[in-house]
């Protein structure tokens, strides 16, 4: 099978049931195999576990049924136990040692339950005179039966009532049940393109782990020895040692912007691509020319969204963004010091975020991004279709109540760029503090009090009523009004009226409309700065607002 299998995680319930199943005569399922003949499909491959042989060329490979096979081969074929999981759901990893066998007198008592009941597991192999005595048949011996049938029943003396159960059992559940048995498999022909695996893997594998393009090229490299996982995973440490952000990224976006960067040629009329089939078509040689070009890119690209109070995953409008940052970073390399090719790149960042650009499929875009904003850069009428693209709507903050929406996030950070400060600590809100204090959105006017004076609820939920906050912070405010809540922290902060104004100002709050808690003139207010603020990083006006 392909190295990019996941390894086999059957346990020992699983495999009784699928003995029982073709005891029964039950179908369970068909196989699916590649043709190996093709040398361009050139995967590396490893044998089923147990499996023992060496230096195999296939002719055919597993796709899907690995679970299935190699369940059947270390029960019923192999002359080793089988050494299943302790449990599907278990993440020790621990095996079992485990030897299967039936108990012929139950397995040939008519009844369906019977069948189920007759198969056993043990830690130990039994002694062969205990099987013989008790008729209890080691299953690995199933395609030798007649040889233990004949020592079984010489051992019994030739019993001739022996011998009609022994022969019942050869014929109902030996032959008809194993021997018999047929197993479906469709195989694909040897002219199936890498791109077309990976989907009909994913279709068929629905209950297994999904195969992507990682995986694939992880195998094609692999068969060169070359171990793109561990080279992965090598560039992933050394990030996330230093960045956050970058938890959720996975080595086949870090691929897509290999190939963005080994696709671009600035003297082409062609787009880049980082689609499946351009992944699967990238050279070891090119892999190698741009990974640590990707690396550094990324690692601009987390440095540019720390410098916007973009400090970890759950506060990234966009993982897939990164991708094209990334790559724009890459092909530009020490441009990007200059300021005015790092505030267009930021500009273009906030449009994509606050239009946002990338909730769908977007690879098609990011090749797109890459050559645009890299264009811009040297050409000041070329703007990106990005960014003239890019709307946001006023009535768009009502619609933001949830904390997992791009904008809604990006709004945080552009509220934390723009220096707001702490209630309580009175102190604005960089990397360290924002794990320290525990930073995160909550009510300027509670929940509960706007449900008690009738507030709707997009207002009530919506980002203009919450701001970055710590939890000591948000702890004293409670269902308390502003009124009562700001005089709280004032005391207890030991703030002066005055310097709390101020904090409240830099969250866009007007201090005396919170003071007094008037809720229409606060959110009106609040509103109309919020939107403010999303102009300036869009470098546009909102065109529904100005109208």
């Amino acid at each position: 099978m392909p190295e990019f299998q996941r390894p086999w995680i059957w346990d020992d319930e699983h495999i009784k049931m699928i003995i029982a199943s073709i005891s029964h005569g039950y179908p369970i399922g068909t196989i699916l195999m590649l043709d190996c003949s093709n040398n361009d499909l050139n995967f590396a491959t490893r044998t089923a576990e147990g499996v023992t042989s060496e230096n195999i060329s296939p002719e055919k490979i597993i796709l899907d049924g690995q679970q299935r096979l190699t369940a059947l081969f270390q029960s019923l074929y192999s002359n080793l136990p089988a050494n299943p999981k302790s449990s599907m759901s278990s993440t020790s990893g621990k095996r079992l040692k485990r030897w299967y066998y039936m108990e012929i007198e139950k397995a040939i008592t008519p009844g369906e339950e019977n069948i189920e009941d007759s198969i056993k597991s043990s830690s130990e192999k039994l002694d062969t005179i205990d099987e013989y005595e008790k008729l209890v048949f080691p299953l690995s011996k199933t395609f030798s039966f007649s040889d233990w049938k004949d020592m079984c029943w010489k051992h019994l003396e030739r019993d001739e009532e022996t011998l009609k159960k022994l022969n019942l059992f050869e014929e109902n559940i030996i032959k008809d049940g194993f021997l018999y048995y047929h197993v479906p498999y469709v195989s694909l022909a040897e002219t199936t393109p890498f791109e077309a695996i990976c989907p009909i893997f994913e279709r068929i594998n629905s209950t297994g782990v999904n195969l992507d393009v990682f995986d694939l090229l992880t195998a094609i490299y692999a068969a060169k020895g070359f171990n793109l996982r561990a080279d992965w995973d090598v560039h992933r440490t050394k990030l996330l040692n230093e960045y956050n952000v970058l938890e959720d990224f996975r080595g086949t976006d870090f691929l897509k912007i290999i190939s963005l960067l080994a696709t671009y040629d600035p003297h082409k009329t062609d787009f880049p691509s980082c689609t499946r089939k351009a992944i699967l078509n990238l050279l070891y040689k090119d892999y190698k020319k741009w990974v640590d070009v990707a690396a550094e890119g990324l690692k601009k690209a987390a440095n540019l969204l720390a410098s916007q109070k973009i400090f970890d995953k759950n506060n990234l409008p966009y993982t897939t963004q990164l991708i094209p940052l990334s790559a724009i970073f890459g092909v530009l390399g020490d441009e990007t010091d200059r300021g005015g090719s790092r505030e267009k790149i930021i500009r273009w960042y906030w449009c994509g975020v606050l239009g946002e650009l990338y909730s769908g499929t977007t690879d098609t875009r990011f090749a797109k991004d890459l050559v645009e904003v890299v264009d811009w850069i040297e050409n000041e009428d070329l703007e990106p279709t990005a960014i003239y693209g890019a709307n946001f709507s006023s009535n768009r903050l009502l619609k933001l109540k949830d904390r997992r929406s791009a904008a809604f996030k990006g709004i945080c950070a552009l509220l934390l760029n723009n220096g707001v400060k702490d209630f309580y600590s009175n102190k604005s809100i960089d990397l360290e503090s924002y794990y320290e204090r525990n930073i995160n959105v909550h009510h300027i006017f509670p929940k509960k009090w706007c449900e008690m004076n009738k507030i709707d609820g997009d207002r009530r939920n919506c980002i203009v009523n919450k701001t970055p906050l710590s939890k000591r912070t948000n702890n004293k405010i409670r269902d308390l009004p502003p009124s009562d809540h700001l005089r709280l922290i004032e005391k207890d902060a030991r703030i002066k009226p005055s310097n709390m104004d101020k904090i409240l100002e830099s969250h866009f709050i007007k201090p005396k409309f919170a003071r007094s808690d008037d809720f229409d003139s606060f959110f009106s207010y609040r509103e109309q700065k919020l939107l403010e603020i999303i102009e300036s990083a869009m470098g546009k006006e909102i065109s529904d607002l100005h109208n």
